[in-house]
């Protein structure tokens, strides 16, 4: 019998569990039953809620580090950041299989020192074609690669000679029962981050795919070339579609409002970003959301939702009830 949050600390990267987690909007089955099933199936398999566990190889090579995290979103096309992001002691990539092309280095930067990736069956056989790429990161994290197919995974990863670390069952589905999805490969790599002692993580490239703001579901002009050879996804106006990037499983919404979280606590302290996530989550850096519950946020960012997309403004200042 599985049991929820069972002896673990009543947190995640320092921010308090919910009194109630929110409901589950996913088409996979809940994090409880799922463990269950990978309990049913070995004794050696995770089946139970888990705490993180520190990689101490990564640590050592993290630790006390200024780090970029970047996506493939082409809102940074123009954004002149790619100096900036080298210039971090560690460039971190998600999902990525390819040597960064010259003519993004300018807005992307060009080093990937290490890959965040979820290693599923089309991400490992693009990164199976593209050795030199792979054998040149420093470390792999991989905090989407179930246990269900980790014997036939790792026999590959091994035969890479890149050392990586695979992050628990346990500890993922104590993260998306929270959040109440399956979460995004990038979400679950930036708190994998969050739990260890790092100085700076700049976030950038990243949109939840979308936030209400016109570069929809789009990515750079590289990673949809890889996207469209090795991943089953349908492409219109240059653009997967939704159905392709299986919103199903991870929806967006649970995840905006957990990063929320995130933005909440370390903004300006560990964290910085770039302009278009200060902009969607500058309610919860200013401190608009401190002490107000759950609900009232909800109900606040759909008027700050409003405001933006409808008159290009945003709530400056609220004291009246929600």
């Amino acid at each position: 019998m599985v049991k929820w949050y069972h002896k673990l600390k009543k947190e995640i990267v320092g921010i308090p569990l919910s009194t109630e987690p929110p409901p589950w909007e996913c088409s996979s089955q809940t994090p409880e039953w799922q463990l269950a099933d990978l309990g049913r199936r070995s004794e050696s398999f995770v089946n139970d809620f888990k705490d993180y566990q520190i990689d101490e190889n990564l640590s050592n090579l993290i630790s006390g580090k200024r780090i970029a995290f970047i996506g493939p979103s082409p809102h940074l096309l123009g954004q002149h950041l790619g100096e900036f992001i080298d210039s971090h002691d560690l460039v971190i990539r998600i999902n990525t299989s390819y040597q960064i092309p010259e003519e993004l280095h300018a807005d992307y930067g060009k080093r990937t020192d290490i890959l965040v990736s979820c290693l599923n069956f089309n991400k490992i056989r693009s990164l199976q074609d593209n050795m030199s790429f792979t054998t040149s990161v420093k470390y792999i994290i991989q905090p989407q690669l179930s246990m269900w197919d980790i014997d036939r995974a790792e026999k590959i990863i091994h035969s890479w000679g890149v050392p990586y670390h695979n992050v628990s069952d346990g500890y993922l589905f104590k993260i998306n029962k929270e959040v109440g999805t399956t979460c995004n490969t990038g979400l679950l790599g930036a708190i994998t981050l969050l739990n260890y002692d790092i100085k700076e993580l700049f976030i950038a490239g990243f949109t939840f795919f979308n936030m209400g703001k016109n570069n929809g579901y789009a990515y750079n002009s590289a990673h949809l070339a890889q996207t469209s050879k090795y991943d089953p996804v349908t492409i219109i106006d240059n653009k997967p579609t939704s159905e392709s990037l299986r919103f199903d499983l991870h929806a967006q919404g649970p995840q905006i409002f957990y990063f929320g979280k995130i933005m909440q606590k370390y903004y300006g302290k560990i964290i910085k970003t770039d302009d278009y996530l200060i902009n969607n989550f500058n309610l919860w850096i200013d401190g608009t959301f401190d002490n107000l519950c759950d609900k009232k946020i909800k109900n606040l960012l759909k008027i700050d939702e409003y405001l933006k997309e409808k008159h290009n403004s945003t709530i400056t200042k609220w004291n009246g009830e929600i």
